[in-house]
């Protein structure tokens, strides 16, 4: 009883709608393989392969994974799932959702946190970054002015 609960909790933390394919399956309008029985890369395969839309322009049509943040361009040809295991280490999707067990739920969504914490900590440091940049240019200049102001 309580594993359910502590699940339970930990889940309520998830705020996402794109956990579940037919979320994900919205997010690509005027997808440009569609259109061909014989294209392999579909909206339906990179949905099922945890895909989100980015980009439908037909020379660079583009996804990007919710659970891994990963985004890639596609061709035709390209097997979604082959594609995705190539760059996601945490890679659930090797079986449709509908066969996941808790723990495999529970793990992807754990690694989904960990995976947004991460980008979060990457953004934080660039900005961090830029402003340690900032500021020593600018005490940079205030020496140099200084040094000038006491040479008169």
């Amino acid at each position: 009883m309580q594993h359910t609960q502590d699940i339970a909790r930990i889940l309520k933390k998830f705020k996402t709608d794109w956990i579940f394919t037919d979320q994900r399956l919205k997010t690509f309008s005027q997808w440009p393989y569609d259109n061909n029985e014989e294209n392999e890369c579909t909206s339906k395969k990179l949905a099922a392969a945890g895909f989100l839309m980015t980009s439908a322009d037909p020379e660079e049509p583009s996804a990007k994974c919710e659970w891994c943040l990963k985004e890639l361009v596609f061709d035709p040809s390209d097997d979604p799932f082959t594609c995705h295991f190539k760059v996601c280490p945490m890679f659930q999707f090797k079986k449709s959702e509908e066969d996941w067990s808790a723990m495999d739920t529970l793990t992807a969504l754990l690694w989904y946190k960990a995976v947004n914490e991460m980008q979060q900590l990457r953004e934080s440091k660039e900005v961090l970054g830029s402003t340690v940049d900032e500021t020593r240019k600018r005490m940079q200049d205030l020496m140099i002015k200084g040094e000038r102001a006491g040479r008169k």
